[in-house]
């Protein structure tokens, strides 16, 4: 199975992008929400690699609304259909 990164720190990005794997998957929450500019260029670069963000924390930071918009279900269900999941804080 491919990777799920869970991202909730913006400067841990970067590092999460030089481990990645090419099928692997990104979601940036809490804080995390705040590299969203980051992940669109890594999006682009990188468009094997599926990227989402947390609806619920783009809304609460004030960062406007991504296509890549997820609720809590959908993060519990890509929980379930990766492993591992890797944590970037």
């Amino acid at each position: 199975m491919d990777t799920l990164h869970l991202i909730s720190n913006p400067k841990a990005l970067a590092d999460c992008l030089r481990v990645a794997g090419p099928k692997d998957t990104l979601v940036l929450l809490e804080d995390g929400i705040y590299a969203i500019a980051q992940l669109k260029k890594a999006a682009q670069a990188n468009p094997s690699q599926r990227f989402w963000t947390i609806a619920d924390d783009v809304a609460t930071r004030g960062v406007p609304a991504q296509a890549s918009d997820i609720d809590y279900p959908k993060l519990v269900e890509l929980c379930t259909e990766h492993q591992p999941i890797a944590t970037w804080c």
